[in-house]
C-alpha cells in the first residue's frame, strides 16, 4: 500500500520510462504534479472502497461504444454500482472508475488500489479477443491491461454464478501487496511483445 502522495508519486515517476517505451498517450499530463495527484486520489478512493466490504469489489470491462456489441460498462452499470473518481477519495463509494481526468496512469492506480487489498474484480465484459486486444493498433485494450495486472499478481477467474459473468478473485499469497506501477507496465508490455496476450482470452467466447 502507498501511504502518502509522496510515496505514491515516487513509485509512479520511477515507472515513467516504461510507459514511454510503450508509447502510451498523454504522459505529460499523467506525470505532471496535477496528474499524479489525480492518480493518487483515485488510488485512495479504490482502496477505501475495497475496504468497505470483502465481497463488493470493483468492476472492470469495456466502455460502451456505438460500434461495440455485447456486455459493456454503460450508464446502467454506472447507475447500479455507482462511480468513483478523484472526487470520491474519502467517501469509499462506487465500484466503477469514471474520471474526467482519466489517463493510463490513473487507470493503473485504480487497479492497484483494489489489488493491494486483494479485492474481487467483477468482469462486466467477456474475455473475448476483441475486448482484450486491439488488432489494428497491436496493443492491449484498457480492459486487457486490467486483466493482465490481475493475473500477474495472484488472481484467477471464477464463475460462481455463470449467468452473472466472471469474477477475478485473489487466490492468496503475498503477490498482490508487492504490485507496483513498474511491474504492471512490464507485464503488459511483455504480453504485447511476445504475443501471449491470448492467454487472457476465455476460449468459450
Amino acid at each position: 500500500m502507498y501511504g502518502s502522495l509522496e510515496e505514491f508519486s515516487a513509485a509512479a515517476t520511477a515507472a515513467k520510462p516504461r510507459y514511454e517505451r510503450a508509447g502510451l498517450p498523454r504522459l505529460d499530463q499523467a506525470f505532471s504534479p496535477e496528474g499524479l495527484n489525480v492518480a493518487w486520489c483515485v488510488y485512495h478512493a479504490a482502496a477505501l472502497a475495497s475496504r468497505q466490504d470483502d465481497d463488493r469489489g470493483l468492476i472492470i470491462g469495456r466502455l460502451a461504444d456505438p460500434e461495440r456489441q455485447g456486455a459493456v460498462i454503460d450508464q446502467r452499470v454506472k447507475d447500479n454500482f455507482r462511480t468513483m473518481n478523484e472526487a470520491t477519495k474519502d467517501s469509499g463509494q462506487g465500484a466503477v472508475l469514471d474520471s474526467p481526468n482519466w489517463t493510463f496512469l490513473v487507470n493503473d492506480a485504480w487497479v492497484l488500489g483494489g489489488l493491494h487489498l486483494g479485492a474481487p474484480f467483477y468482469l462486466a465484459s467477456p474475455r473475448s479477443v476483441v475486448n482484450i486486444y486491439d488488432l489494428d493498433r497491436r496493443h492491449l485494450t484498457v480492459f486487457g491491461r486490467e486483466l493482465c495486472a490481475l493475473t500477474s499478481f495472484g488472481y484467477a477467474f471464477e464463475s460462481p454464478w455463470p449467468q452473472l459473468g466472471e469474477v477475478a478473485a485473489y487466490q492468496g499469497g503475498p503477490h498482490c501487496e508487492s504490485a507496483d506501477f513498474a511491474q504492471l507496465q512490464d507485464h503488459a508490455y511483455r504480453l504485447e511483445q511476445d504475443g501471449r496476450w491470448n492467454v487472457l482470452v476465455d476460449q468459450r467466447t
